[in-house]
């Protein structure tokens, strides 16, 4: 995968990211974390592979949780796909 594919795929996530933030049907905490994992993803401190393999646990954990509407549960399987593009 290029460099401006990886761009397109992060993007494509921190979008994604952004409209689960911003879904009022979305859990309070679940759009918590989802705010932070968009700042975690645009810094610059660890590695692309690193940041998206942690992400991608916490959110896995978040879709097993049998009280997250379905809608934002479709969202997070998009994310985790989209991350593990990059990972």
């Amino acid at each position: 995968m290029n460099t401006q594919e990886q761009t397109e795929a992060l993007e494509r996530s921190l979008s994604l990211l952004q409209t689960l933030t911003n879904e009022q049907v979305t859990p309070r905490t679940l759009r918590k974390e989802a705010n932070q994992i968009v700042h975690y993803l645009k810094d610059d401190l660890k590695s692309l592979d690193l940041k998206c393999s942690e992400v991608i646990l916490k959110l896995e954990g978040f879709s097993e949780d049998p009280n997250i509407p379905a809608y934002s549960r479709t969202l997070i399987w998009q994310i985790i796909g989209n991350l593990s593009t990059l990972s």
